[in-house]
């Protein structure tokens, strides 16, 4: 997957903002049919963006509920408009907790979704 998509679609709206990206900012960019998660600084006249591609995503999920999640229970990253970007999110589980990007500072909403436990 190209990571010059993605590249491509921010110089255009860099442009369409005459320069001047919002001084902190992150979002779910499409390229080739993946949703690209990009978080970007702007100190001064210069910008830095970091790009990550679903696999990183992933990943990341993975170790995080294999290494500190002992109980079985997942981590899951969905995205703004509610599709699920890595890990588990069971959609309608009530039991799943729920921290919303607007309230962890980043691109995505955190679910924990509890293991199912047998008695």
């Amino acid at each position: 997957m190209p990571l010059s998509n993605v590249a491509a679609v921010l110089w255009r709206e860099w442009h369409a903002a005459r320069g001047r990206p919002t001084r902190l900012g992150r979002r779910q960019v499409v390229a080739i049919g993946a949703p690209i998660t990009v978080v970007w600084r702007a100190t001064g006249p210069q910008t830095a963006a970091l790009a990550i591609p679903p696999a990183v995503l992933q990943a990341w999920t993975a170790r995080v509920s294999d290494t500190t999640m002992n109980t079985g229970d997942r981590l899951g990253l969905v995205a703004p408009d509610g599709h699920l970007l890595a890990g588990v999110a069971r959609a309608g589980d009530a039991t799943a907790i729920r921290l919303p990007a607007s309230d962890s500072g980043l691109p995505w909403t955190l679910v924990v979704t509890r293991a199912i436990r047998r008695r």
